[in-house]
């Protein structure tokens, strides 16, 4: 029987010292095998992936454009193998990012994500979507945070842009999904009286770079939410394929100085039967010290139409402090117990972000699993102006 990762002879703590103690015998972490960065304007967006070949595979190229023209945007990406020669060059996606009129909002057409929510998480999809603005959820997630990944991070690539070029050297173990593959924000709470909701309609796409159009089930997905009344906002969501469904509540409860409390709760229809998920949440974004602390666990038979199975429970903890004017350090440790698991699995990953000067700057990622798949993950990046 797997035991709980709150079993009181194995504290939370114990995942730090668990993780020190495996980095601490691992071996240096390996070289970059890949390169990214981008050429980014407040109109025009430029991203590329860089693998050279190895292990029998061959190299390519993934480039990302995004045109901004008023209230409308156009994205698409490119991926270029030249060692292909069925298939030298392919399309990976596009969308059509527009208003709409009346009550549809905004609407997109063509690839884009699933908005996901504290219960499910994003995926790409192809297809229709109105209502609310394009944002991206942070789930309440019982997995580990994701090797070498930052814990704070813009809703979406396309928000903050910056006049800079940046580039990137990283190892991926496993390798990730690449550049495309957007970082979810926190939830944010409407006004009391306020009310948004979204729709899409569409066929699940699989992975986050594939060229060869590998469409999983139809999917749909509605959300309706509302401000109850001044620090509480509600939400209610349903997804589901032709084969399950998911249905889920959440809340969102403002505790004064920034700090927030969500709670939420989900279950599932699938063949392998009904199951429940749930979680708790405090986000507190503050300007000199951010954190992040959150629990989640679900039945053995839940599943998300998006995500698939979940781990039986976690806790992922996310830090951020100011340092100086010009430096920051993050930190960000989970521990997860899986089903079936003899023993819990723990992810620490470590950041930091250096300003050289008012228009240079890098930043340093590191961090190391230890579990059932250990790995490493490392990142360096620099931004230069363009001009």
């Amino acid at each position: 029987m797997p035991r709980s990762i709150w079993s009181p002879c194995r504290p939370l703590c114990a995942a730090l010292a668990a993780v020190l103690s495996g980095m601490a015998q691992a071996e240096t972490p390996p070289p970059p095998e890949s390169a990214s960065g981008s050429l980014e304007t407040p109109d025009v967006q430029l991203r590329y992936e860089l693998v050279p070949p190895r292990e029998g595979q061959q190299g390519r190229l993934l480039l990302q454009g995004e045109v901004e023209a008023g209230p409308t945007r156009l994205r698409t990406q490119v991926r270029i193998a030249p060692g292909t020669l069925d298939q030298p060059v392919g399309g990976v996606d596009a969308s059509w990012d527009m208003p709409a009129p009346g009550p549809l909002g905004r609407m997109v057409v063509g690839d884009g994500y699933t908005g996901g929510a504290g219960w499910s998480p994003p995926a790409r999809i192809t297809g229709l979507r109105f209502g609310r603005a394009v944002t991206l959820r942070e789930p309440l997630r019982a997995d580990p945070v994701p090797v070498a990944a930052p814990a704070f991070l813009g809703l979406h690539p396309s928000v903050g842009w910056e006049e800079r070029w940046r580039a990137e050297a990283r190892r991926l173990m496993p390798t990730g999904g690449g550049p495309s593959a957007p970082t979810p924000g926190d939830p944010q709470p409407l006004r009391a009286g306020a009310t948004d909701y979204e729709v899409q309609i569409g066929r699940l796409r699989e992975g986050w770079d594939t060229t060869d159009r590998r469409y999983g089930q139809g999917f749909g997905a509605a959300a309706y939410r509302a401000g109850l009344f001044e620090g509480l906002t509600a939400e209610a969501r349903a997804e589901w394929t032709s084969t399950q469904s998911a249905q889920g509540f959440e809340l969102l409860q403002q505790l004064g100085g920034g700090t927030a409390l969500q709670a939420l709760t989900a279950q599932s229809t699938a063949p392998e039967g009904s199951g429940q998920r749930w979680g708790i949440g405090l986000v507190s974004p503050g300007e000199r010290l951010r954190w992040r602390l959150s629990y989640a666990a679900a039945d053995r038979e839940f599943r998300s139409p998006t995500g698939g199975a979940e781990a039986r429970e976690g806790v992922r903890l996310d830090t951020r402090v100011q340092l100086t004017r010009r430096a920051s350090a993050e930190a960000s440790l989970a521990r997860r117990m899986a089903w079936d698991a003899v023993a819990p699995e723990s992810t620490l990953a470590l950041g930091s972000e250096l300003d050289l000067t008012r228009q240079v700057r890098m930043r340093m990622d590191l961090s190391r699993r230890v579990g059932v798949d250990p790995a490493w993950r490392a990142g360096v990046s620099m931004s230069l102006p363009l001009e």
